[in-house]
């Protein structure tokens, strides 16, 4: 497969998923209408953090998946394979930002660009995704992420399960509240610098957030 016709794969792919969740309810497509994005009745999704060092090599990742499926199989969970499971890795380069005060941070918010590579060249739109996670589901609801742009974006929902700070064996949920949207979507001359970024995201600066959920 080409490097265009990998590029043309991946934007059909991301269509689909966006068609599908635009479907459901749980991911807006395009331009969001004026009004706030309350989560769905029950999150779909969840995330779980793993361990990056155990994960050195392809078939590291292949073999957790065989794991996986084999305890979602003892507990009677339905296990539903990755159809690129078998394809070469997708590299992506994530890029966290911050303001020299970790104003992002201290307020429970996370910004940060992904660029995807092909063959060790970036391909597509750079993504900007900013979220804000709360351990209350509704708290997190009320945060309006949306950005002031003239482009399109999506906004998400989700339930994202992490380990304690304090001892394992447990496990702690943040609720998490996210925009994504390409960087042309950014009809702006500097699009990457903190002062436009702090600007199409008002809330991030309103001073208003408490109860920082790290």
């Amino acid at each position: 497969m080409g490097k265009k016709d990998k590029e043309k794969e991946q934007k059909k792919r991301k269509e689909e998923e966006e068609q599908e969740q635009d479907k459901s309810g749980t991911s807006p497509v395009g331009k969001v209408c004026r009004r706030s994005a309350p989560p769905p009745d029950s999150v779909p999704r969840g995330k779980t953090n793993s361990e990056a060092g155990r994960f050195t090599s392809v078939e590291s990742f292949r073999d957790f998946g065989k794991l996986v499926k084999k305890t979602a199989k003892k507990e009677e969970v339905d296990f539903i394979p990755d159809p690129e499971a078998g394809l070469r890795p997708n590299i992506r380069e994530i890029l966290f930002l911050d303001t020299p005060d970790f104003r992002f941070y201290n307020n429970a918010f996370i910004l940060r660009r992904r660029i995807t590579y092909v063959d060790g060249f970036p391909v597509g739109d750079p993504e900007i995704v900013f979220k804000y996670r709360h351990p209350d589901e509704k708290t997190a609801a009320a945060v309006d992420v949306r950005p002031k742009i003239s482009g399109k974006y999506r906004i998400k929902f989700k339930a994202e399960a992490l380990p304690l700070k304090d001892r394992l064996g447990s496990y702690r949920v943040l609720y998490s509240h996210t925009c994504v949207f390409g960087l042309s979507q950014v009809h702006e001359a500097d699009r990457t610098s903190m002062s436009t970024l702090l600007r199409i995201f008002p809330v991030s600066s309103s001073g208003s957030l408490e109860n920082n959920a790290r």
